[in-house]
């Protein structure tokens, strides 16, 4: 397994916040989740370790999986599970691509080895989706997860096995792989390797989602849980920058303008998605011409990876080997020049300008938010296109 992590910030800096989170999570808190456990949760909050309709709690696992076009892995993510959840929660998001179609399959093919539930939830905000989600589980333990997440199924069914008998109140964080463009490659830029979230907890119906800055979704974790940090054990690929190259910018335009309208000092301006979408394509790529936008993405992406050979799941390192994997690194001059989406057949055949090709992709300042949103600070109207 490869180890390489690359920061974007000081070496003191990331210093200052490990000794931060240190005295925080390993001293602090511990202290005062001990004092609240057997002062409030024993006599107050056991009570709620229940589902949403007052019944008691199966034991196993309960996973929410919210979707939007995430057909690319899908079933790759959905099969990966399957040894080790006990209850599926698919909610789609208005897919426009075959997403729903392959919840649907999932549930026909497989509704014998779990409980699966698919649930429509068009226009819905990320943070309404979980919220819906956590009203159908069932089970004592509750997996959050993604469709763009490959778990690694064996050290799944040794976490479950473990947790199997643990009684209080606990969350885990699960530790990823992050794949960038392919299979093959990884960021040069972002960290390869992350601690992962709380994605593993137990559930109670008092559980809740709060919104951050308008953009995603965060838990609250009452401070009666006993934090679990793994560290030395992977749980999945993450395949987020591996899917089409418009659905993963669309994403970051999305998000920005999610944190503009609810936290811009001038909220008005960019009410409409559109003229938002618009002036954002312009301000980062030099063009708002959909095609030209999705050429320089695809460069921008490759220029920020280098190829790392590493093991993967069977069902992954089947699909290499079949030659069917979706998403392709191109390589000009011996270095990585752009990611290749193989089912779009209109970027196969899109003939790059002479602008397009003259474009330099710097990711540098695409993920500097200062910089990436810096046209929304402006006090001028952006030029006329």
């Amino acid at each position: 397994m490869f180890i390489h992590i690359t920061y974007g910030r000081s070496r003191w800096f990331l210093k200052a916040v490990d000794i931060y989170n240190f005295i925080k999570y390993r001293i602090l808190r511990p202290i005062i989740s001990n004092v609240s456990f057997y002062c409030y949760y024993i006599f107050f909050y056991r009570r709620y370790e229940k589902t949403f309709e007052g019944n008691p709690l199966k034991p196993g696992i309960s996973a929410y999986i919210p979707c939007k076009n995430e057909a690319a892995h899908l079933m790759l993510c959905l099969k990966s599970l399957l040894p080790v959840v006990d209850h599926f929660i698919l909610i789609d998001n208005g897919s426009e691509d075959n997403t729903l179609d392959l919840m649907y399959e999932f549930q026909k093919s497989h509704q014998h080895e779990a409980s699966i539930e698919v649930i429509t939830m068009a226009k819905a905000l990320l943070v309404e989706m979980v919220q819906a989600a956590l009203t159908r589980v069932k089970h004592k333990w509750v997996l959050k997860w993604d469709g763009d997440m490959i778990a690694i199924t064996e050290n799944l069914k040794a976490m479950k096995k473990r947790i199997t008998n643990i009684s209080r109140p606990t969350a885990y964080t699960l530790p990823r792989i992050n794949l960038w463009g392919d299979f093959f490659h990884v960021s040069t830029w972002m960290p390869v390797l992350d601690g992962g979230e709380y994605f593993l907890r137990t559930f109670n119906n008092r559980f809740f989602f709060k919104e951050e800055y308008g953009r995603l979704e965060h838990a609250i974790i009452p401070i009666y849980y006993t934090l679990k940090r793994e560290i030395d054990v992977f749980y999945s690929f993450h395949l987020s920058n591996i899917r089409p190259p418009l659905r993963i910018l669309y994403r970051h335009c999305y998000l920005d303008w999610r944190q503009t309208v609810n936290t811009g000092t001038d909220k008005n301006k960019y009410r409409s998605w559109e003229k938002f979408r618009n002036d954002w394509m312009q301000h980062n790529f030099g063009t708002n011409h959909e095609p030209s936008v999705k050429f320089r993405f695809s460069r921008l992406i490759a220029s920020m990876v280098k190829r790392e050979y590493h093991p993967v799941t069977e069902a992954m390192q089947q699909i290499i080997d079949e030659g069917k994997e979706p998403f392709k690194i191109i390589y000009r001059n011996d270095r990585p020049y752009l990611m290749m989406d193989k089912s779009d057949s209109d970027f196969k055949n899109y003939y790059p300008s002479d602008e397009d090709i003259s474009w330099e992709p710097d990711y540098r300042r695409f993920y500097n938010d200062h910089i990436r949103l810096g046209f929304t600070k402006q006090d001028h109207e952006p030029n006329s296109r």
